[in-house]
């Protein structure tokens, strides 16, 4: 509901759909979703047609308030890629509100078509730049080497306590 809300709050704005749960929505919502003729509904995809995706992305819009920790969120993140998403489950920890994304309430959808508006009037060049520093960010913190290093610290600070 929250993913079709605000795509019909911005008719004149194109959204895609990609992933398995797509295939999973029920009849109905699926039917209203593919009413609107800005909606794109791929389902499941190749990770070299998702990177493509991402790249032409202004924002991941992630609506998901029951997800742990959502490997979409840091893909995007990794792509360069801002977030629009709900302050829930792991997702403060991992957004940091007007820097690398946003996060509302999921009730406030006149709010997420502002943002997500204002995202796609971003110009090419700052949205490069910011692009650049996304992507670093998200692999000093997510990459599997950097996550090594801390719990490994971790550790070995654990272990050093009486």
């Amino acid at each position: 509901d929250l993913f079709r809300g605000v795509a019909e709050r911005l008719p004149n704005r194109q959204f895609v759909m990609a992933g398995p749960i797509s295939k999973r929505l029920p009849t109905e919502e699926r039917a209203k979703l593919e009413s609107l003729s800005n909606v794109q509904m791929l389902g499941a995809i190749s990770r070299e047609e998702l990177r493509e995706r991402f790249s032409d992305a202004a924002m991941l819009v992630f609506p998901s308030g029951r997800e742990g920790l959502p490997l979409s969120v840091i893909e995007a993140l990794g792509m360069g890629v801002p977030v629009l998403g709900q302050p829930a489950t792991s997702m403060p920890e991992l957004i940091e509100q007007g820097i690398n994304g946003y996060l509302h309430d999921p009730d406030d959808l006149d709010t997420w078509a502002e943002v997500l508006d204002a995202e796609f009037e971003t110009s090419a060049p700052d949205r490069q730049l910011r692009a650049v520093r996304l992507r670093k960010s998200a692999c000093e913190q997510y990459a599997w080497r950097g996550i090594a290093d801390r719990y490994g610290t971790l550790y070995r600070e654990m272990l050093s306590k009486p």
